[in-house]
């Protein structure tokens, strides 16, 4: 749709964080308004809901991964299994 204009822009941090702008024209930001009472929260909850799910599976890889090579890693933890595990090509 050529009325609308939707625009992202990301910034990693050396600390393995990331700050992801969005730029709404003001037809997108108006429709958005249409949908959502409070856009922030909505791009959060809808992120968060997202990021949680491809979390638990990529913990489900990983743990059978290292269940089957028998590498689990001492004092694994969620987090660690997210953060060692290699991104897709």
């Amino acid at each position: 749709m050529s009325h609308l204009s939707v625009k992202s822009s990301l910034i990693e941090n050396s600390d393995g964080s990331a700050k992801i702008t969005l730029e709404l024209c003001p037809v997108a930001y108006k429709s958005f308004k249409h949908l959502a009472n409070d856009p922030c929260f909505w791009v959060e909850n809808a992120v968060q809901t997202r990021v949680s799910k491809e979390a638990e599976q990529i913990i489900i890889r990983e743990t059978n991964k290292h269940l089957e090579k028998g590498t689990m890693p001492t004092n694994a933890t969620k987090a660690s299994l997210i953060l060692d595990a290699e991104l897709p090509e």
